[in-house]
């Protein structure tokens, strides 16, 4: 190796990025350089946050370290709250002595420090007043209401008596109420110190002065009654299941709405007309009423009455009794009908003891009696017609005549009709069928009148849809006088 000699001294902070260090690998024969000034420590920072414990470098490889201290302004004989110290194996060691930290030096303002206070010793035998949370009182009465007074001390209401309430008296001073007498009630008294008195309820029970108003609860009567005098067993009684009995004596809950005795609906003059309906409905079959009279397990079934008014005064005529079937809803549907049944008997039309129809008025205004009689029981009563189909023949007896009716009176023509000889008409007659049962009589003039031994018989010759046609004939010796003599007819159908 070459000998060197007279080397310049470098100075390690003169140390630049050109100067090198010669290394030698004496196993693989290679030679290298260090540059130099990477052989020297780089101090640097982790985080932003805290102090450095180092002020630096000193001639590029000296380190400069800060000493650690601890300061505090708790200080309890001679000791401080936070100390430093070296410890044995040589770390740096922080110390916290609890016992010598004098919270009063701390901010309190964020948070709390006290963990508790015992009252017994932090306080000692000091009562707490008010304004500090306390109740200014080192006792309380026993069963007693507090009553504040600002920041004066807590007093007490006694309430350890049955029945008690707290009231006021307008003046500060809040007192216990004695209980009243049995059934008495609170009621407001202006008079009495409290305002309120315990009085006894007038009458059979209390009287509303203003409306009930139950702010939209339930009543529960229980199996009480609603009553005129509060008696039991008259007025209105509800049960359970809200079933409603209404009258006097024991109540009976068959059906929704139950009445033991008379119902009166107000109508008449000043009033108006009474309806008992159902509620319609938008669609389907409508509800049926029915009205039903007592049945009987042992005796005879109760009668159903059906009375219009009677009048009573000022020459009225009396009520009618109007049964109105109801009205049907477009072209292709009838109108109800008005059916009479009866439980059949002895009919032999319908079997017995089945409900069948006896009588119907149909929406044609034809009354039909399907399976009985009709029986008239008075003999000077039977069919009337108040509108007959009367008319009278104009010129002869072959004269036609027109009457749109099922009975009514032919006048003959005022013409003679000699002995044995027949005359023909014919009657227009929009009640006649080709099937019609049509009776004929003849009257006969006045004794006296007429000519001897003259007889007019009168006999149906056809029938026919809307007519039917008379022959006329003198059976008698002679001829007849000129009297208009007169037919009977009444016809009879098979069919409507």
């Amino acid at each position: 190796m070459a000998q060197v000699k007279n080397l310049k001294n470098l100075l390690k902070n003169s140390v630049t990025a050109s100067h090198h260090l010669y290394v030698q690998n004496t196993k693989l024969g290679s030679d290298f350089k260090f540059q130099l000034n990477n052989l020297f420590p780089v101090i640097s920072n982790t985080g932003t946050a805290g102090v450095t414990i180092h002020s630096g470098l000193t001639n590029t490889s000296q380190f400069n370290l800060r000493q650690i201290a601890a300061t505090s302004t708790s200080v309890d004989s001679g000791n401080r709250a936070l100390t430093s110290t070296l410890h044995g194996d040589g770390h740096i060691l922080l110390t916290l002595v609890e016992s010598v930290l004098d919270l009063n030096l701390c901010d309190n303002s964020s948070a709390g420090f006290l963990k508790t206070v015992n009252l017994a010793t932090n306080v000692a035998a000091t009562i707490l007043p008010v304004a500090n949370g306390g109740t200014g009182v080192a006792t309380l009465t026993a069963n007693g209401v507090l009553i504040g007074n600002g920041t004066g001390v807590v007093t007490a209401v006694d309430m350890s008596t049955k029945g008690g309430i707290l009231v006021g008296d307008g003046a500060g001073n809040p007192q216990a109420l004695a209980v009243g007498t049995n059934d008495y009630v609170l009621t407001a008294d202006s008079s009495t110190s409290t305002g309120v008195a315990w009085k006894a309820v007038t009458g059979a029970g209390a009287a509303l002065t203003a409306t009930l108003d139950t702010g939209n609860n339930n009543i529960d009567l229980g199996t009480g009654w609603l009553s005129g005098d509060g008696s039991n067993n008259k007025g209105i009684n509800i049960d359970s299941a809200g079933k409603v009995f209404a009258g006097t004596g024991t109540a009976s809950f068959n059906s929704e709405f139950n009445i033991n005795g008379d119902i009166e609906f107000l109508g008449g003059s000043g009033q108006p007309s009474a309806t008992l309906s159902l509620k319609a409905v938008t669609s389907g079959t409508g509800g049926h009423l029915q009205a039903t009279a007592g049945s009987s397990s042992s005796g005879n079934g109760g009668y159903l009455y059906l009375n219009a008014g009677s009048s009573t005064g000022g020459n009225g005529v009396g009520g009618n009794v109007e049964i109105s079937a109801g009205l049907r809803d477009g072209t292709g549907a009838r109108n109800g009908n008005i059916e009479l049944n009866v439980y059949n008997r002895t009919n032999s039309g319908q079997s017995v003891n089945d409900k069948s129809t006896a009588l119907v008025v149909d929406d044609n205004l034809d009354t039909t009696i399907k399976y009985g009689n009709a029986i008239f029981h008075t003999p000077t009563k039977g069919i009337v017609y108040t509108t007959r189909g009367d008319v009278t023949q104009a010129s002869s007896h072959s004269t036609s005549v027109t009457s749109n009716a099922t009975a009514g009176v032919i006048t003959l023509a005022a013409v003679a009709l000699a002995s044995g000889v027949e005359e023909q008409f014919r009657v227009v007659n929009s009640a006649a069928q080709i099937d019609s049962l049509i009776l004929l009589t003849v009257e006969s003039v006045a004794k006296g009148s007429s000519t001897d031994d003259s007889i007019i018989v009168a006999q149906i010759a056809g029938k026919a849809d809307g007519n039917f046609d008379i022959i006329l004939k003198n059976i008698g010796d002679s001829t007849t006088d000129a009297n208009a003599r007169k037919i009977h007819y009444m016809i009879i159908n098979n069919s409507v």
